[in-house]
This record gives structure tokens, sequence and C-alpha cells, in this order.
């Protein structure tokens, strides 16, 4: 991996402003710098540091212009610098810069939505009080997320603030009636970054809309049955982000992600991120793509690896769109994925618990890619996270190294990237704004990103996404497509989702089905094979529309009320279940059902692909989940297997066996020669052989294999 050329792409490291002593900051500075070189020294892109001040805004809201104010930290993690000042504080920053690299470095902080953070009730985890929150509590009128049992106070933008006398450093005599946070939360932030010579500000959970980590949003599960309520979302949230860009242009503009589906972000969460991208206030957005704190310590799977993955895809295809908008003489917003490390307020630690799945993830992330205007982009950037453990630890030199090593020949590799291959995850946008509209408030089975987020973990080598107008005619496997209202490319491999009835007719004709009847309500329903003797399976499914087929439709899987699972030719059309608690942050099989439905419906897809000549794989066993992509960059072609999961859906601690069969037209493979696959590094195995392009890969136990096809000389 050494002759990968230099890397372009951003690297940004999260820390807490708790490890800094404030009595050793040159001997500790001096020790961050020359920790992270190898990450800051090896790309072409911006970087730098972002600081958790405290984790609320009180850091910018409460800044009254002295030097020598006290830092308004509460919670008992930050007792030390809130005996500090902010021109301790700044010079804090001041040797931070003194120290860069080179002067594409940055510092920043960041700070989350919610008015104050205190959970878990009993154990207190989380102790942060804000004083701004107790000034102004008009503003967080909504307790829609909940973590840990405790709501937060969520934010709602589209509220004025009331007036108060508070001595602010950009309003002296006080807030005057009515103005909106982001003129006041700007207006401080230009007065506060310029006197800390900071220029990143990174807003976490809660300032893309109250929807986090869970589908659940003003409205509840399901959108509001207005449309205008959500537009208005969309518009204060927009405005937010544009009144603090403006305020400080020089500065970067960070957002975040909900860490959940993005389609349910846009219908639920009220919020279209290809909206607030187009208006320009965001310079940066991050998915908070912590799959393994998720998966592997929280036992959230359903904000898992692969699902991360699937969102990851989602919001590349709206970043893509509303860069389309942007003004042209604005430069695009980038998409970074976040690659964890260890946590500096909780205690799990995936680098070191399973660093073979967050290897995966690094190349996993940094390829995924959208089809844009005839070429495939991957993301732009990584924001690892975080520096600092729980227990006050700085990450070591081989933990680096490892984060380096695999960043440096991941980043490098995906900027040469030529091509994606396998199926397409597909943003039907033009269907999403019009069920919007036309049906707002109902479960049409839409969230075509959490139903590929199981499909990648039974085989489907889904990588790239695009929008259904970018959508290439050709070179491409196959897609998944989520509620598609016109016709599908002619003879492409394809899983579609969603409520039958809402499909176009030119889908029906395509898949052989006819929504007929009355649409059925959600609820627990008897499901299975049809072959079965009895239909022994649960499912819970959202309301559903019963289906008539074809005599030449196959019918993989039923509920007493209508087939579930059906295919004909390279079509499989599937109405998947939907949780019996979506605002439950886990996903156990009581609030799913089974997922036979999901082997089955990655099995037919890619049973079509082969059939078509595609890269595909060999059905893969309900028991032994294993991730697979492939993809050519600087003519080189390139596969990546993951052994993931956890829980009930599978255990990575066993191995893996995945049979794929790849194609030499597609992949640019000469077929006369005989090919093989090698490691790319040490960490990768042994060689594989294979016959006519069939390869049998093992995975190791919670592990990954990066390989390369090459001829056999």
């Amino acid at each position: 991996m050494t002759d990968e050329p230099a890397v372009g792409a951003d690297r940004f490291l999260e820390i807490g402003l708790e490890w800094f002593d404030p009595d050793r900051i040159d001997e500790q500075v001096a020790l961050l710098h020359e920790r992270f070189a190898p990450l800051w020294t090896a790309t072409q892109g911006r970087c730098g540091v972002v600081i958790n001040v405290g984790w609320v805004v009180d850091v910018v809201t409460e800044w009254t212009g002295d030097p020598d104010q006290r830092l308004p930290l509460q919670g008992r993690r930050r007792t030390i610098w809130a005996q500090r000042s902010y021109a301790d504080l700044r010079a804090l920053v001041a040797r931070l810069r003194a120290g860069a690299p080179h002067d594409r470095f940055h510092v920043g902080l960041f700070a989350v939505g919610w008015g104050e953070v205190v959970f878990p009730p009993d154990e207190t985890m989380y102790d942060v009080r804000s004083s701004w929150y107790e000034r102004h509590p008009e503003l967080y009128p909504l307790s829609v997320t909940t973590v840990a049992g405790a709501p937060m106070p969520d934010l709602d933008p589209r509220v004025g603030l009331q007036a108060d006398a508070y001595p602010y450093a950009a309003f002296p005599d006080g807030l005057p009636a009515g103005i909106s946070y982001g003129q006041a939360l700007g207006a401080q932030w230009r007065e506060v970054s310029t006197f800390l010579d900071m220029d990143v500000l990174h807003l976490r959970d809660g300032f893309l809309g109250p929807m986090v980590y869970a589908r659940s949003g003003p409205a509840g599960s399901l959108g509001p049955t207005d449309p205008g309520e959500a537009q208005s979302w969309t518009d204060a949230v927009a405005r937010l982000f544009v009144e603090l860009k403006q305020a400080r242009p020089d500065a970067l503009i960070m957002a975040y992600s909900s860490a959940i589906s993005p389609v349910a972000e846009l219908r639920v969460g009220c919020v279209d991120l290809e909206e607030v991208i187009a208006r320009g206030g965001i310079d940066i957005f991050i998915d908070q793509s912590w799959g393994g704190a998720w998966q592997d310590w929280w036992d959230n799977q359903r904000s898992g690896w692969t699902h991360q993955l699937a969102y990851i895809l989602t919001h590349a295809a709206m970043i893509a769109a509303g860069n389309r908008r942007r003004p042209a003489w604005l430069a695009p917003c980038t998409h970074h994925v976040l690659i964890e490390t260890w946590d500096a307020e909780e205690l799990w630690d995936t680098l070191h618990r399973v660093p073979g799945k967050l290897r995966w993830a690094i190349w996993a992330y940094t390829h995924a890619a959208t089809h844009t205007a005839g070429a495939v982009t991957p993301t732009g950037g990584v924001y690892v996270s975080w520096a600092n453990s729980y227990f006050g630890g700085l990450l070591g030199d081989d933990e680096v190294a490892f984060l380096a090593r695999e960043l440096d020949a991941a980043q490098a590799d995906a900027a040469g990237l030529e091509s994606v291959h396998g199926p397409v995850l597909v943003l039907d946008r033009e269907q999403l704004d019009r069920v919007a509209v036309e049906q707002p408030g109902e479960n049409l089975a839409e969230w075509v990103d959490d139903h590929a987020g199981f499909l990648l973990k039974f085989g489907v080598p889904l990588l790239a996404s695009a929008e259904r107008r970018q959508l290439p005619d050709t070179g491409i496997d196959g897609g998944v497509f989520g509620l598609p209202a016109t016709a599908l490319p002619p003879e492409l491999p394809a899983v579609v989702t969603g409520r039958a009835d809402q499909l176009g007719d030119d889908v029906h004709t395509a898949a052989g089905i006819v929504a007929v009847g009355q649409v059925q309500a959600q609820g627990w329903y008897e499901a299975g094979p049809p072959s079965a003797p009895r239909l022994a399976d649960a499912m819970h499914l959202p309301a559903h529309a019963e289906v008539v087929v074809a005599d030449d439709v196959t019918v993989h899987y039923t509920a007493r009320t209508a087939p579930l699972l059906t295919s004909r030719g390279a079509v499989t059309w599937w109405q998947p279940p939907d949780w019996s608690s979506p605002a439950e942050l886990a996903m156990p099989p009581f609030s799913l059902g089974s997922l036979e439905p999901h082997v089955t419906a990655a099995a037919q897809l890619n049973r079509a692909v082969r059939a078509a000549g595609g890269n595909a794989a060999e059905a893969v066993a309900i028991h032994q989940p294993v991730t697979w992509h492939v993809w050519r960059s600087r003519g080189r072609v390139q596969l990546l297997f993951g052994n993931l999961e956890t829980g009930w859906v599978g255990d990575a601690r066993t191995p893996r066996v995945i049979t794929i069969h790849l194609d030499a037209a597609s992949l640019g493979l000469d077929p006369a020669c005989v090919h093989r696959l090698v490691p790319v590094s040490d960490l990768d195995g042994p060689p594989i052989d294979g016959v006519d392009l069939r390869f049998e890969v093992a995975v190791p136990p919670e592990g990954c294999r990066v390989l390369r096809v090459e001829p056999v000389r």
C-alpha cells in the first residue's frame, strides 16, 4: 500500500476539552501534534481539530466580550476548565495553530442543538445543563428525542426569541424580542470565534431537526398530515444554517445526520437535506456513522454497520442534488463520514474490540459513491472520533498508525474511483415529493435505505447510489428502488420496495402484480413461504395493499392477506415489514418479525444480476450474513468483504464463507486470462484461486478482507 498517491480528502479529529490540562498545555499540544501527524500530514485536503467545549451552545451564547470571563461549563467532567477563562481557551487554540503542519489546518468547536444534555436520569452519564436554555426555554418546546429514557429539550428554530437583558458580546443591551435563533447565535459566534481564533462550528444532534437516533419526529413516527408543517421545518433549518454562515463567511459550518434513514429525515423529521444544502449554509455534512457503537455496544442494530452504509449512500445522492442547485459562486458541500475509535463520554471502544469491523467501515464508507453527471463520486472526507477516551487516555502510536495506514490506502484508492459495481440504491425524489403532498402522514414502506441496510447483510453488494434522474442507462448491475412511480430501466435486475398501490402502472406491469381491494391495516400477520405446510412466521406489516399476480410470477413470501415478495424475470417486488415500535432505538425480533423475506429478496436480486451477466453472490444463508463490494480504481479491480453482524441477526464471532461470480466484461478484465484474488495488505490472508471468475472467499471472525483481482502470470 505504500505506492498509493497522496490523499486529497479532508480529515478532522474530535477531542474533548477535558483532555487538556490547563497547566500542561504546551506539553500536551506538542504530544497531540506529534501523535496525529500521520493523519494530518498525509492529506492535501483540509484537516484540523474540533473540540467539545461543554456540549451545549453556552460557550457561544454566554460570551460577554470579557477575556477574563469564566467559561460557562457545567458537569463533573468539565470542572477544571470551568475555573478557567475565555483567554485560557484562546491560548489553547493559539498553541494548536502554532504547531499545525500546514495552513489547511482548522480549529473549531461543536455543540448539540438540545437545550441541555442530562441522561440517564439515575446514573447521569451526561450532566450538562445550560444557562442559555434556562433563559430561553421557549426555543425548546418539544421533547421528541428520548435518550436512555430521558427526553431531550428539542430545538425549534421556527420560534422567535423572547427579549432578555443579558449582556451578550454582540448585543450588550440584551436581545430584542422576535430575533431568530440563527441571528442571535450567528452574531455571538462571530464575536467569540474571532476572539478565540476558531474557524469551524460543528452543529450536531438536534440542529438538523428534532429527530435523532430513532424514527420519531415532530408528528410522531410518521410525517405530519399537513405538508406545510414539514416545509416550515425545512425553511427554518435552512435559514438557521444560512444565518450562521453569513455571520462568519470565512469559517466552516458542519452539520450532522440523525444517525437513521435519510428518507425518514425527509418524511418524518420534516427536513429536506437537499434543500438545506442548496441554500448554501452548510460547508461539510457529516454522517454520524457510529456503526460499532450502535451495533456492538448499545444493541441498536437498526443503526449498525450496514445500515450506516445505506444511509451514507442516500445522503450522498441528496447532497449531490443539493450541490447542483447551489449558486455557482459557492463551493459545494463536502460529504464526510465518521470513523469511530472509542468514546470520550461513554464506555464503548470499537477500535480495540472489533478492529476488523472498523477496517471494513474505513474502506466501505470512503468508497461509498453516488452517480452524477456520468461519473461516480465518493465521499470527500472523514471525521475521526474520538481522540481521547472516557478514562482520559489518548489514542496511542499503534492505534494512530492503524488509522493512518488504512485511511491513506482507502482514501487514495477512492480518489481514483472509476466505477462501482453491483446494484445501485436509487432515490426517487419526485415520488417522495408527490406522496408528501398527496399522502402525508401515511406509511408507504418508502424507507428504501433501511431495506437496503438489510440487503447488504445478505450478499447484495450495494456501494453506490443515484437519484432516479441521475441513474445511468448502462454500466450498472441492478437497482434497489423505493416506491418507484415511473418505468424501470428495461431488463435491469431490480428489487422494488413499497406499498403496491403506490407504484406506477409501468412498474406493476414489469413486476406482474395488480393492487386490488382495500388497504390492510398495520399490525402483526401470519406469514411465510407459500410452499410451507403452514405460515409459521410472524411479520409486522405497515398498512399494505392486497395484490394479485400474473401467471408467470413466482410468489416467494406471503401473508394471510396478500403476497409480500414476488419475482418476474429480473424484477422482484417486495412489501417489506416495518418496526412495530419505530420510535425505539433497539431492533429486537419482536419489533420486526422474521428476516426470511430480506434474505429471499437479496437472493433474488443476486440471481437476476447473475443471469444478466453481472457481478453477484450465490445465496447467503439466513444464519450466516456476510457483506461484500466490488469497484474499479485506477485500472485495478478490488473487492471488500465484511463479517459484521451482532446478536440475533448473526454472530460475527464465527467465520463466514461467500461465493461470488465476477463479470469480465463489466470489470474490464481479460476473459482469456485466469485471475486470482490477491491481498491488499498482510491483514487480508492468502491469495484465492477461482475458476471462471468464481471465487469462494472466507472472511475471518469480526473481520474484513480487501482483495485485488489480478491475472495469474
